[in-house]
């Protein structure tokens, strides 16, 4: 015999990945309010501040990007969780409601 399928409503999904979203959406403006001060203080002037002042900037921009994806993946996941738990509740109701007509036959 199989376990019931254990399901929260399609509100209770939602409500937790809206938290996550939110939670990805902080993160990110921490990160980023961070790498605003990843900036070298003057004009590189040795050959050892050229580079680290090259790579300074490939980091702020590596991390700025991976902090805007992070955000559209969080907020595609919140999307496609709204639609597929509202899909399936859906889905649900309709199969009980026949269920119903068949068990007052």
């Amino acid at each position: 015999m199989t376990d019931p399928l254990d399901m929260d409503e399609p509100h209770e999904v939602v409500a937790s990945s809206d938290k996550h979203t939110i939670a990805m959406t902080n993160v990110g403006g921490h990160v980023e309010r961070i790498t605003r001060d990843f900036v070298v203080p003057k004009p590189p002037q040795s050959k050892v501040e050229r580079p680290l002042a090259v790579f300074t900037d490939w980091m702020k921009t590596a991390i700025e990007g991976k902090v805007k994806a992070n955000g559209r993946d969080a907020d595609a996941t919140t999307h496609h969780t709204r639609a597929v738990s509202n899909a399936l509740a859906h889905q649900d109701r309709a199969g009980g409601s026949h269920i119903h007509r068949a068990e007052s036959l």
